[in-house]
């Protein structure tokens, strides 16, 4: 009696394709979602943009006026980079920012984290 490892095993037709389909509309909703946070983005650069334009005309907002230019600036090339980059390289992006900075990587996901329960637990009070 021949003893066979289970990585030997193939799988079944049925399951090859029930996990490609899977795969498929993870990838679908995947790419909807970043066209979607792209788009979003952009309009809040064009939004933070126009603000700074309404401050630079006050003489006590133009100093708030040059971070806001600053910040819109670099959302609308996050945008970009967004729309114009697929799933993989931006996996392949965030891994290589994970090797090279963990502790700021860790970082930012604990405050995100904690930022995100803050608003949670404030939405759920009367």
């Amino acid at each position: 009696m021949a003893i066979m490892s289970i990585q030997h095993i193939e799988r079944p037709p049925a399951e090859a394709a029930v996990k490609e389909k899977a795969g498929r509309l993870a990838r679908s909703i995947a790419e909807e979602q970043k066209s979607r946070l792209a788009k979003q983005m952009g309009m809040l650069a064009a939004a933070l943009a126009q603000t700074a334009g309404q401050l630079a005309e006050q003489e006590d907002g133009k100093r708030v006026s040059g971070y806001l230019r600053s910040i819109a600036g670099k959302m609308e090339q996050a945008s970009v980079y967004l729309r114009n980059s697929g799933l993989e390289d931006l996996l392949e992006a965030a891994r290589r920012q994970i090797r090279s900075r963990p502790a700021l990587v860790i970082g930012g996901a604990l405050i995100t984290g904690y930022i995100v329960a803050r608003l949670s637990s404030g939405a759920r009070r009367p």
